[in-house]
């Protein structure tokens, strides 16, 4: 797939402050099985050691190469990342994460998709990770199956996948936003992909500690339901689809909201309750009966409660 001189993966890391956990992530991708990459390191203004952590990854392997900018987000570091970055993937890791050793392995029937998704795990520092296993491939080149799996089954981050460059091909982060960028790109992604394949090789670990800044949101009910309207309001302007969108947002959005409706006042309620009362389950084409049967339960509990 990769052409001479070229590396088949262009790894992408934004750095900010990372030093408690950069070197693990770092290690895990130094060593791969498949050594075909690069990895292309964005420190954003670091005030820690991350720097140095990257500079003694650098000096002893010519595929790692780090920059530095001043500190403007995740966006601007990705894009700076794509920018710089020349393999015929991309995969855009977390510094506060790891992968298995076999995580950049990929068949040669895989390469030819547009999105390659892993198996993933989430990790926690006082109980058991929890797996997503992927045990079997599944691969579709139906536009509707990649919506819908996408709506009903989908994880919303980049981390968990591998893309063809020529599918993100100009495609850039918006960089006036700082939380949900990942799921808003992807979205774009997820409209123009061709292909979609599952690969049980492999295993992404996505550390989840309250220092990140989803975290942060989700422990102030007030910020996080902020977050989910503005969310709503990004995801319009990036669905071309506007069944996509309408899906979307009743499959994850709208639950979430309802889920934290004790803490709205009464013009996020009334804001909430006009856009339950929009969706008719007619328009729900992308979700599959599991998550219609729970938007509807929710919504319909909202307007006769609210």
């Amino acid at each position: 797939m990769c052409t001479q001189n070229r590396p088949m993966i262009s790894i992408i890391i934004p750095v900010f402050n990372a030093e408690a956990y950069l070197y693990r992530c770092l290690k895990s991708i130094q060593e791969q099985t498949n050594k075909n990459f690069e990895v292309i390191i964005i420190d954003d203004g670091s005030t820690d050691q991350s720097i140095n952590i990257c500079q003694e990854f650098t000096e002893k392997d010519n595929r790692f190469k780090v920059y530095q900018k001043e500190n403007g987000g995740v966006s601007s570091a990705r894009n700076m990342g794509l920018n710089h970055a020349i393999g015929d993937f991309i995969f855009f890791a977390d510094a506060d994460d790891w992968i298995s050793p076999d995580f950049l392995n990929m068949t040669e029937e895989e390469q030819k998709y547009d999105i390659i998704q892993k198996s993933y795990a989430k990790e926690y520092s006082h109980r058991p990770a929890k797996y997503y296993s992927i045990h079997k491939a599944w691969s579709t080149h139906k536009k509707e199956e990649i919506l819908r799996f996408f709506v009903s089954k989908r994880t919303s981050a980049l981390w968990d996948k591998i893309i063809s460059r020529r599918l993100i091909h100009n495609l850039f982060f918006n960089e006036n936003i700082h939380i949900g960028e990942d799921f808003i790109f992807f979205i774009s992604l997820i409209q123009i992909a061709q292909n979609y394949i599952l690969s049980p090789i492999g295993c992404y670990h996505y550390n989840i500690h309250q220092g990140s800044s989803i975290q942060k949101i989700k422990t102030v009910p007030s910020k996080s339901i902020t977050h989910y309207f503005s969310l709503m309001d990004k995801m319009e302007k990036v669905s071309k689809d506007h069944t996509l969108f309408i899906n979307l947002i009743a499959q994850f959005n709208l639950i979430q909201l309802y889920q934290r409706k004790k803490y709205m006042d009464l013009r996020e309620k009334e804001k909430l309750k006009k856009i339950f009362l929009s969706i008719k389950s007619k328009d729900l084409k992308y979700l599959n009966n599991k998550w219609k049967f729970k938007f509807l339960s929710k919504k319909y509990s909202f307007i006769l409660f609210n």
